[in-house]
């Protein structure tokens, strides 16, 4: 496991989507594709659960994300506010608001 730092924050990874089995936290997951570019961002209360049949699953396979970086964030308000400064930065494909 590696630790990049993302917007100022410290994240963990790179997980394959493919056999990584997630644990049940909340905090904010990024997927990125295999040049490291970042196709998606979304926050979680339930890491495990949020990654079990995702919607935008397709939208990743499409663009190549196949690996997640992570930061445990408890605070929903805080997760939801670097959520959207991620976002911001990076613009990714999936999950367009």
């Amino acid at each position: 496991m590696q630790e990049e730092i993302i917007n100022g924050r410290a994240f963990n990874g790179p997980w394959s989507l493919d056999v990584a089995k997630f644990n049940p936290i909340p905090g904010i997951y990024i997927i990125v594709d295999t040049n490291n570019s970042v196709v998606d961002v979304g926050q979680t209360n339930n890491l495990q659960q949020r990654m079990a049949n995702h919607e935008r699953e397709n939208c990743w396979g499409s663009n190549n994300g196949t690996r997640l970086w992570f930061t445990r964030i408890d605070s929903e308000m805080m997760r939801l506010i670097v959520e959207q400064q991620i976002r911001e930065t990076y613009k990714p494909v999936c999950g367009v608001r």
